[in-house]
């Protein structure tokens, strides 16, 4: 399934990085060494920021841009840049939330260059490094807002193969938006470490920096918070869409907008069983690979996706690439590393299945999984009533002797089938 637009972003991924190890190497030999201890102090100091950053599905908030501007005005723009890209290199690679490598590399990689791009801009609009005054306001400005800039939009362009749904486009609205108030903490506390740098050395560094820490601990359970509201509104509108009764395409199409609010997932796609045949039919599919999933099909007890239907088990595949089960699934299992199958089922009738799918490992955990189930509880009721009602309209509508149309039933259909004969001649 790996398509043409696939293959940029791995060429984009890695030119990202190669450029970042470019610039690093190139900064090296410009860093005063004497103070190489301070630098490692601060380097730790952003890996513990990158370790107890807010993590969002597209994105992070971090308050190591604190660390960042201040190195900056204290030892420089290389300094600023290395001090970065180890940080995050480091921080990420320790707590990557189930980032593969290449992510983490680029991670870091983005981040090295968006100083560099701000410390160039900074240059150009008159700024003078090691300088906190007036005269450095109006500098400092552009090199925040170039650091932001560059920042999100070299993640926009690695995340935009994903980015399929309106409910990312708000997610990432709000990443920005707390993004931005982070930068409001942040911008003051780096040049105010600066400022008392000059007296207090790097004890005074420490000490700021642990309120901008702080911040990141109130700013994680904040976000949590919103999650969980996020996970609320998806069962109250799904709740609330089950009222008007809807066709179980339009069912399952709804289940799958409203999971995006609570799962963030790269491609999804919802099975449902046909009546008196074996295979079950996809109803609805989302993300890149849609066309594709629409034209497949699962059959019960066959693969992992068919035994999760049969045994009726949910099931967590953190890794694709070590499951032995997943290694040999065709379908998203060739494309994905992490997936997500909830069955749907009510008393003895299998009704279908949810798969939902992300390219990073480790992406679903149990909290995704009670909420998927609470979810797929929710529209299995509603296809039962759906199959039941469909199956009353049947028994109805034919004899229970000879199993032929009713007469009621025979003269509406062939009723309709000469109307439509009449509009078309």
């Amino acid at each position: 399934m790996r398509s043409k637009q696939g293959i940029v972003h791995i060429i984009y991924t890695w030119l990202i990085i190669g450029l970042a190890v470019w610039q690093l190497a190139a900064l090296f030999p410009v860093l005063e060494l004497d103070n190489s201890r301070e630098l490692l102090t601060i380097v730790l100091l952003g890996v513990l920021a990158e370790c107890l950053a807010v993590p969002f599905p597209h994105g992070q908030l971090s308050g190591g841009f604190a660390l960042i501007l201040s190195s900056f005005l204290i030892y420089g723009p290389a300094a600023a840049v290395c001090i970065n890209g180890l940080a995050a290199l480091i921080g990420q690679g320790i707590a990557n939330r189930g980032n593969p490598v290449r992510t983490v590399l680029f991670n870091a990689g983005q981040y090295t260059l968006a100083a560099v791009a701000a410390g160039l801009l900074f240059k150009l609009s008159g700024g003078v490094p090691g300088l906190v005054g007036p005269a450095n306001i109006f500098p400092l400005l552009i090199f925040t807002a170039a650091y932001i800039t560059v920042n999100h939009l070299l993640v926009y362009l690695y995340q935009l193969p994903g980015r399929h749904s309106t409910t990312g486009r708000l997610v990432w609205s709000d990443a920005i938006k707390w993004d931005g108030l982070t930068y409001l903490f942040t911008v003051p506390q780096g040049v105010l470490i600066a400022m008392i740098y000059r007296y207090t050395g790097l004890t005074g560094t420490l000490t700021l920096f642990f309120s901008v820490l702080a911040l990141q601990v109130f700013l994680r359970f904040y976000v949590r918070l919103q999650v969980t509201n996020r996970e609320l509104t998806a069962f109250y509108q799904v709740a609330r869409f089950l009222e008007g009764k809807p066709s179980p395409v339009k069912l399952m199409e709804m289940v799958l907008r409203n999971t995006k609010k609570a799962v963030p997932f790269h491609s999804g796609v919802v099975y449902l069983c046909q009546e008196e045949e074996e295979d079950c039919l996809p109803a609805a599919a989302t993300g890149p690979y849609a066309k594709q999933l629409l034209a497949t099909a699962v059959f019960e007890g066959e693969g992992l996706i068919g035994l999760s239907l049969a045994n009726r088990k949910p099931e967590i595949v953190f890794d694709t690439r070590t499951d032995p089960t997943a290694r040999q699934e065709e379908g998203l299992c060739q494309v994905m590393r992490s997936l997500l199958v909830i069955p749907l089922f009510s008393g003895k009738d299998n009704l279908g299945v949810i798969v939902l799918g992300e390219k990073r490992p480790l992406a679903f955990d149990e909290k995704h999984l009670h909420i998927m189930t609470v979810l797929a509880g929710q529209a299995s009721v509603a296809l039962e009533n759906f199959v039941l009602s469909r199956r009353l309209d049947r028994d109805v509508s034919r004899d229970t002797l000879t199993g032929l149309l009713s007469f009621n039933s025979f003269s509406s259909i062939t009723s309709e089938m000469c109307e439509s004969a009449g509009e078309y001649g």
